[in-house]
């Protein structure tokens, strides 16, 4: 038998104790009325007339006049909504706190965590009876791996960190994770404050704060950061699932292999292969859903290339010279113009002190355009290759300015007018500083060092003077052989000979050590112009050294000890001021 519980028998002792309240009263009423006649009916008390009174207080009983006249001041339809609510077994229950505690309140359900979690402390996790490859078995937590006595360890870890961002650029949680750790151990940040601050700059709230802490972690401890598996899984079926509509797909793509366009095969789905289901309402899929298609159908996005590329943009004296050039440029930016608004309409002029310029930036670009030039990127299945023609077939090369003045550096319609009014001598020959030729050994020839140099002579400048008077042109050029080229009589130590004549070229005069000019060329006795070898310049500069050779085995592997300058003929020649500070041709041309 179930135990009662103390309301139930509280209920039951009352009963009793009534009940033998009853039982002595009708003892009592026995006595007093034994005069009676057997006849007359007992007017002893019984349990179903103790039930209109049972309760404990209770000392007024009903009759049958009352009950009757209670029972007709009732509504008419009381009895029949009685009768409906005894068919709903809902009806008569109350939504209230029951009789009955069950220990489900809220504050006993936390007390109870709050009490296994204290009484599990110290005890194994059932992870650790499964180990996995993934998640170590003894994970530190954040504090002890950041606040570790050993500071190698965290910088061998942030080291890390940076090494693989420089493979996964794109990846904004190692980035973040990244500026994390340093700004708690290189900037002082407390871990809350810098995720904080992490998380306003990326216009988040304190959850994402606290998802950077927690990517900190994952990356000190297991070196990644897990990744989110919802949503991730496939709620619906695709259509590729149908083998109709699969081979109808594929016999499209085999028709327009290498050629095909996102576009088009989403206008082909949305016309042919969704009415042929049998869906008569217009349905399509979108520009994604085409792609993923495409690569689970083995199609890939590629293109034709037989070239190899090494990028050389991490190299030691590339990054030197782009952090030189940025020095540079933002010396110059505070001596140009800022153009803003949508259409560029707006013009910020710089604040420069009395007689100084203002520098206007040029850009020079080129391009060369092939007959048989085409898509360089196309769908094709992942295993095959696209046959392309070997030849590029005849080409076309572009050459022109830029500058964020007036875009292309060329004379306005106004200025064109204007320009044909003035007289020959100040009329200026070409109107705009585009240059475009046809490159064949039977047409045109090929784009030269020269070519670009009277481009910037005879039409670049002159253009550029007419369109922005009193004005500084900044002129910018992609590093290519073809643009770093010197002149033909520039003082080039590499185009010398150790001795006198031979194939090498005339050079321009240089400078003596006392400020003199100093020829680089001398007349024999048959009257006929030579240059002088490296020899006969170091003799004649007081700088020959006997025993000296041309090169050195440094000089030649272009890895020369700046501490010697002396090491070989080269080598002291190189470092005369003269031939050190000789300049491209390009430079040569714009400067003067």
């Amino acid at each position: 038998m179930p135990k009662q519980n103390k309301c139930t028998r509280q209920s039951r002792d009352a009963i009793k104790k009534r009940w033998k309240q009853v039982e002595i009263s009708n003892e009592t009423l026995l006595l007093q009325d034994n005069e009676l006649s057997d006849a007359e009916p007992s007017n002893i008390i019984n349990k179903s007339h103790f039930d209109t009174f049972w309760i404990e207080g209770e000392e007024t009983r009903f009759d049958s006049d009352e009950i009757t006249q209670l029972l007709q001041e009732l509504q008419p339809n009381v009895l029949k909504q009685l009768v409906e609510n005894a068919k709903r077994s809902h009806a008569w229950v109350e939504k209230s706190r029951g009789p009955v505690y069950k220990g489900d309140a809220q504050s006993t359900l936390r007390n109870k965590k709050a009490y296994l979690r204290k009484a599990a402390l110290g005890s194994k996790k059932i992870t650790d009876m499964f180990p996995t490859s993934e998640v170590a078995n003894d994970d530190p937590i954040f504090d002890d791996i950041y606040d570790s006595d050993n500071e190698n360890d965290n910088e061998f870890t942030l080291k890390s960190l940076d090494l693989l961002l420089k493979k996964k650029k794109d990846d904004l949680r190692l980035r973040t994770v990244s500026q994390f750790l340093h700004l708690v151990q290189d900037q002082g940040f407390t871990k809350i404050d810098a995720s904080n601050f992490l998380a306003q700059s990326l216009n988040k709230g304190p959850w994402h704060a606290r998802l950077i802490r927690s990517w900190a972690i994952q990356w000190l401890n297991n070196g990644m950061i897990i990744s989110s598996k919802c949503g991730c899984h496939a709620k619906i079926r695709s259509l590729l699932l149908n083998e109709d509509l699969k081979l109808q797909v594929n016999e499209y793509l085999r028709i327009h292999k290498f050629k095909l366009n996102v576009a088009d095969f989403v206008k082909f789905v949305e016309d042919e292969v969704i009415p042929a289901l049998g869906i008569e309402e217009k349905t399509s899929i979108s520009y994604s859903t085409a792609r993923k298609w495409l690569h689970i159908l083995g199609w890939e996005y590629k293109d034709h290339s037989k070239n190899i590329y090494f990028d050389g943009h991490e190299r030691e004296d590339v990054v030197a010279d782009r952090h030189r050039f940025l020095e540079q440029w933002a010396e110059l930016r505070k001596r140009m113009a800022t153009y803003e608004g949508e259409n560029l309409n707006q013009i910020i002029l710089p604040i420069l002190p009395h007689g100084v310029p203002e520098i206007v930036p040029v850009t020079h670009d080129e391009s060369v355009f092939y007959a048989n030039d085409d898509v360089v990127k196309a769908w094709g299945p992942a295993d095959e290759s696209r046959l392309r023609r070997k030849s590029q077939g005849l080409s076309i090369h572009v050459s022109d300015f830029l500058c964020e003045s007036i875009g292309r550096l060329q004379l306005s319609e106004e200025d064109c007018a204007t320009n044909n009014l003035l007289p020959d001598g100040e009329r200026l020959v070409y109107t705009e500083a585009c240059v475009t030729m046809y490159p064949g050994t039977n047409r045109d020839g090929w784009w030269t060092n020269k070519d670009v140099v009277k481009q910037v002579k005879e039409r670049a400048i002159p253009i550029f003077e007419y369109t922005h008077p009193g004005k500084v042109a900044l002129f910018m050029f992609d590093n290519s052989c073809n643009h770093n080229a010197f002149a033909d009589d520039a003082l080039m130590v590499s185009r010398m000979n150790m001795k006198d004549g031979g194939k090498q070229p005339l050079l321009r005069n240089g400078i003596m050590p006392d400020g003199s000019p100093h020829a680089m060329t001398f007349t024999d006795v048959n009257g006929v112009v030579k240059p002088k070898g490296i020899r006969r310049v170091l003799e004649e500069r007081g700088l020959w050294i006997p025993g000296l050779k041309r090169k050195c085995h440094a000089c030649t592997q272009h890895d020369p000890d700046p501490n010697k300058l002396d090491c070989c003929a080269t080598r002291i020649l190189s470092v005369q001021p003269d031939f050190a500070s000789q300049k491209m041709h390009i430079q040569e041309v714009s400067c003067d």
